[in-house]
């Protein structure tokens, strides 16, 4: 996972750097320093399963959320 990548994904699910940092339990400054490349991602393929999960959590959510069309016929 590199800095580039983490903003891409971020931006992919439609989060702010707050909302992705309050569900990923850290500091909104956090996800800045990773992304800007101001502080090393410690433990990239940990972030990786996070993000992971949280797409899936997102791509439930919105799936729940979308309106149910009917068939035509």
């Amino acid at each position: 996972m590199t800095a580039e990548g983490l903003r891409q994904a971020r931006l992919a699910f439609g989060l702010t750097q707050h909302q992705l940092a309050e569900r990923l339990g850290v500091p909104q400054a956090t996800i800045w320093r990773w992304e800007s490349g101001a502080h090393p991602i410690r433990h990239p393929k940990m972030l990786e399963w996070a993000l992971l999960a949280i797409g899936d959590h997102l791509d439930w959510i919105r799936a729940r959320e979308a309106p149910k069309l009917e068939p035509e016929f």
